[in-house]
């Protein structure tokens, strides 16, 4: 039996999911205010609606509420991703997976509805950062046109540091996904620390896997001259 799905927001990531969704068999309900978003899905999905999605009355006609699973993939207006929630909970959707950009609304939603939350950037992130460690990938991977993720040798002026005294994401603005420790024995490296805890301290030869808007990294870059990691220039 085919699962039915509601996406609401069509933007990259919330059109990416509708798409891989009725690709994979799955009988896919897609919402937007935007015309446009809607045509670039309306010959591959089931069935696409044009409209406000904070209206109960329209989201109960159209079958929004009687979806097996919903994915609200509406990033740019929080406040409108919280009331869809919160409706879509209320009128007994089961499973409602949100999109959101910082734990901050990964737990607001959470509160009002969610039953879990995506972070794209974030979980791309994390994924590239274990490939890095395996040797698998370059230096450098760009996530979009703004964002990067990055490999270091740990600096001179990183070692016998932790993390919460560095800071890095107050001084660069940037944040640590994982660390790559040397190791005693060089032919054989450590199991990877995979979002590393503030008190993991930094050692000669670790490799430190960084995300950060291209701005920032290269701000940082510039700074740890004798560690140069990429170039953007």
């Amino acid at each position: 039996m085919k699962k039915n799905f509601l996406v609401a927001g069509l933007g990259t990531f919330g059109r990416e999911t509708a798409l891989a969704l009725a690709d994979g068999g799955g009988d896919v309900l897609a919402l937007d205010m935007d015309v446009k978003a809607v045509d670039r899905v309306k010959d591959r999905v089931s069935k696409v609606f044009i409209g406000d999605v904070t209206d109960d009355h329209t989201m109960e006609a159209i079958g929004a509420f009687d979806v097996d699973v919903a994915v609200v993939a509406i990033r740019r207006h929080f406040d409108v991703a919280i009331l869809v929630t919160h409706s879509l909970k209320t009128h007994g959707v089961k499973k409602i997976i949100a999109q959101v950009d910082s734990e901050r609304q990964g737990d607001a939603i959470l509160t009002v509805g969610a039953t879990d939350v995506i972070f794209p950037h974030r979980d791309i992130a994390i994924r590239t950062a274990k490939r890095l460690l395996s040797g698998n990938l370059v230096e450098m991977l760009p996530l979009n046109e703004n964002m990067a993720v990055v490999e270091l040798s740990c600096p001179d002026e990183f070692i016998g540091k932790d993390l919460r005294m560095l800071d890095l994401r107050k001084q660069w603005g940037v944040s640590v996904l994982a660390i790559q420790h040397a190791g005693l024995d060089k032919h054989k490296k450590e199991a990877p620390l995979i979002n590393p805890p503030a008190e993991t301290i930094l050692r000669l030869g670790d490799t430190v896997i960084l995300l950060g808007s291209n701005e920032q990294l290269v701000r940082m870059s510039n700074k740890l001259k004798d560690h140069p990691f990429l170039d953007l220039s």
